[in-house]
């Protein structure tokens, strides 16, 4: 394989020594991937080494190639995890070309630790995907789906008392979910490029990478953990369409089969993520970090949790209630003058069966059935209740109005 020279890479315009942007003194050719390359260089000002990222040349003038450049800058900039590389700054060359500054790291990525292990201990995987379990949940709070989660895009590289510190890199696939106020990320042109690493792509990103949401994350991190510990990558064949056909229609070998002490609890964690109904996958990160807990260290524990109290940040109602106490019957979650209207008005709804909701498969459920099942229901949407209980009651004095009429 042809390795690029300094000179083909930045065509003459820049080379070892010079100084970018009057702050950048440009040492040393360090990475090349898909799409882009790395020069380590130094901050001259601070004397501080510093990542430089640059296009491929092939990359420079394509307008696609470029929305995703400045979209990795702006997600790696909005999220503020400690697990997520720093960007310090971005400009563009004389030509135009665009640059983006980082914090340089110094470690190795995790596809390659793997290679060099074969395996990693359970605990030890665990915690390093709950560091990165961590830097998604942040991004998925943020609207962004990393769409590219894969071992090669988690950087080991060590902290200043020496533990581990995981950072994810490479946001340039990620996505911008449509956010509240009605803004959104302008989707790419391209609709018939693979957006992804086939063997760690969802099912759903397979069949469109435009309509993937925080799940397709969800997917490639379970798929992470399942190979780090098992040294088999459960999708992985010999051509891309029989990747394909593996990740739609193959289940992955049991774990236990691979790894026979693996606790049944990580089995079932790890057969969640990688369900092909979107709607059986755990709902958020923070619901696959709390089901990694039990196999973590004490550190790594500290951190599912912490992951729940940043997801509940962005929920209000989880954050009042808490993602914690499944054990807690839900009569002591939910105020009792809630359950006690929910009861109310099941019996007022009972000879009103027409009132109820339509689901998208055509069949309907009674309000009356809905009300009678409020303490089985979720403990944690107390609002809710109280909004079903107030439209319902507003629906039987609108009955009661037209009859008197």
């Amino acid at each position: 394989m042809h390795i690029p020279s300094w000179d083909e890479l930045l065509g003459g315009q820049l080379l070892p020594g010079d100084v970018l942007a009057e702050k950048y003194r440009l040492d040393e050719l360090i990475g090349q991937g898909a799409m882009g390359f790395v020069i380590r260089a130094l901050h001259v000002q601070l004397d501080e080494p510093v990542a430089v990222k640059f296009l491929l040349p092939e990359y420079a003038a394509n307008q696609e190639a470029l929305v995703r450049f400045e979209r990795e800058a702006r997600a790696a900039f909005k999220i503020k995890c400690e697990h997520v590389t720093r960007v310090l700054d971005v400009g563009r060359v004389e030509d135009g070309a665009p640059f983006m500054v980082m914090e340089f790291l110094e470690g190795i990525d995790l596809g390659d630790l793997v290679c060099d292990c074969t395996v990693l201990p359970i605990q030890e995987a665990v915690d390093y995907v709950l560091q990165a379990c961590e830097a998604v949940a942040e991004a998925h709070l943020l609207g962004i789906v990393h769409r590219d989660l894969k071992p090669e895009n988690l950087f080991v590289t060590t902290r200043r008392d020496g533990s581990a510190c995981i950072k994810v890199l490479d946001f340039g696939l990620s996505k911008e979910l449509p956010l509240k106020t009605g803004e959104r990320q302008r989707a790419l042109t391209s609709t018939e490029q693979v957006m992804g690493t086939a063997q760690y792509m969802s099912p759903e990103q397979w069949v469109s990478a435009r309509d993937v949401g925080p799940a397709t994350d969800i997917w490639a991190l379970g798929v992470i953990l399942y190979e780090i510990i098992t040294g088999h990558s459960p999708f992985l064949r010999d051509k891309l369409a029989r990747v394909c056909g593996a990740v739609l229609n193959d289940d992955p070998p049991p774990l236990t089969t691979l790894l026979p002490e693996a606790p049944p609890g990580l089995e079932e964690a790890l057969r969640k993520c990688m369900t092909k109904d979107v709607q059986k996958r755990f709902e958020r990160v923070s619901d696959f970090s709390a089901a990694l807990a039990p196999f973590a260290s004490p550190v790594g524990k500290e951190q599912a949790a912490r992951i729940g109290r940043v997801a509940a940040r962005g929920n209000p109602a989880e954050l009042a209630f808490g993602e914690t106490l499944e054990s807690t019957a839900a009569s002591e979650l939910v105020p009792s003058t809630v359950l006690e209207a929910a009861h109310a008005a099941a019996e007022v709804f009972a000879p009103l069966p027409r009132l109820g909701i339509r689901h998208p498969d055509g069949s309907i459920e009674r309000w009356a059935d809905i009300m009678e099942s409020a303490p089985a229901m979720s403990p944690r949407k107390p609002l809710l209740w109280m909004a079903v209980v107030l439209v319902g009651v507003l629906a039987v004095l609108a009955v009661g109005w037209s009859a008197l009429g």
